[in-house]
């Protein structure tokens, strides 16, 4: 196999696996409004063209190398585009003040993620689960390590407002699992807040050296649902 057959099987080869998880993507994100007949006469575009393999030049005079090399930059320039074209689904908007900052929350459909009762598989060594509550609305998680506290709230996102500590806090947005979500650490507490859609979820845990900011968003994209 010469270089040219190897570098154009490997740009088939990478084009078939850019395209699988881009569609992965597109199904798993919510409200997606696309017509039906538009969006199948795209995927069948998309998936059904051909690249033609030939020899001798086109009429242009391209050689099969340059073509090649040519499809390799378009998978890249697609798979960049798609990064900045699909930003994180936000649910919520805030607010922040001098001593906190305040969330109202959104109610939203289409997460298949997005559920009120969750386990989550990730939980730091040394902690220790000492409750599980659930009710209609809310679901309450609380682990302990020694005399230090880890908690994972979930709630209801429609009419709830929440405000969390970010005094004197580093704090800002961040990204878990395709959701825009929101954190703050400060010298007592790390805080991780995020919606899924129609529930929104917010972990608590005390400073000390069992856990990092690392871990929380860890345990956070960790959810699962809880039966």
């Amino acid at each position: 196999m010469d270089f040219e057959t190897a570098l154009r099987e490997a740009c088939i080869e990478a084009d078939k696996t850019y395209w699988k998880s881009f569609f992965e993507r597109m199904d798993s994100l919510p409200d997606i409004l696309i017509p039906k007949d538009k969006d199948k006469r795209l995927r069948d575009f998309i998936l059904n063209y051909e690249l033609k393999s030939a020899d001798k030049k086109n009429r242009k005079g391209m050689t099969r190398g340059i073509k090649a090399l040519l499809i390799a930059a378009i998978i890249l320039l697609a798979a960049a585009f798609t990064a900045f074209a699909f930003e994180p689904v936000r649910n919520f908007v805030y607010t922040v003040y001098t001593d906190g900052t305040e969330f109202i929350f959104e109610s939203s459909r289409g997460n298949k993620n997005d559920y009120l009762y969750a386990d989550f598989s990730y939980i730091p060594d040394g902690y220790k689960l000492v409750s599980n509550t659930k009710t209609k609305t809310e679901h309450r998680i609380v682990y302990m390590n020694g005399g230090n506290m880890l908690t994972i709230n979930s709630y209801e996102s429609s009419g709830s407002v929440l405000g969390i500590d970010t005094e004197n806090a580093v704090h800002g947005e961040l990204e878990i699992n395709g959701c825009v979500g929101y954190y703050s650490i400060n010298q007592s507490s790390l805080i991780i807040v995020w919606s899924t859609g129609k529930y929104f979820h917010i972990i608590i845990a005390d400073q000390c050296d069992e856990i990092g900011y690392e871990d929380v968003v860890q345990i956070a994209q960790s959810i699962t649902p809880a039966f």
